[in-house]
């Protein structure tokens, strides 16, 4: 017969769970592994790690999203410029997804880190590339607080 310890090993100050309270919080862990489907084969794994990791990436997209433009950063300062490509267009892939947003100042940085790691390693097309499509970004973000000003001018006639 197996003993939980976990009651005998206990310091003075620490609270006790009356039997009551142990054997409902050991009735809610067994009711969520009974409801919980074991993958069978190789593919149902492979689907639920998938599933998992879908569930884990929506929750934390900001997150990811805001690591990989400051390791962007990081790498092109510290003149890895390969890592700081990489991670750039991760970032930029965003925009590939289904309900993909990234905002504009985002997008700005990643396209400006990509040239300017392009432009070091001596691709120039590329880094031209890229400063065309900042260049954009940066003109449409004018034009919108521009058009944000004039309708405030407007509204005191």
């Amino acid at each position: 017969m197996i003993e939980d310890q976990s009651n005998t090993q206990s310091s003075p100050s620490t609270k006790k769970s009356s039997p009551d309270e142990t054997s409902g919080t050991r009735e809610q862990i067994l009711s969520a592994l009974r409801r919980q489907v074991t993958p069978q084969s190789q593919a149902d794994y492979d689907a639920y790690c998938l599933e998992i990791r879908s569930q884990i990436e929506k929750r934390y997209e900001n997150l990811i999203k805001n690591a990989h433009q400051y390791l962007s950063y990081m790498y092109l300062i510290s003149y890895n410029f390969q890592k700081c490509i990489s991670h750039g267009k991760k970032l930029l892939d965003f925009l590939n997804v289904p309900d993909g947003k990234l905002a504009p100042t985002s997008q700005y940085n990643a396209h400006m880190y990509i040239a300017e790691a392009y432009c070091m390693i001596g691709k120039f097309q590329e880094s031209l590339s890229h400063l065309e499509k900042a260049e954009e970004i940066s003109e449409e973000a004018s034009a919108n607080s521009a058009n944000v000003g004039s309708n405030n001018d407007n509204e005191g006639q």
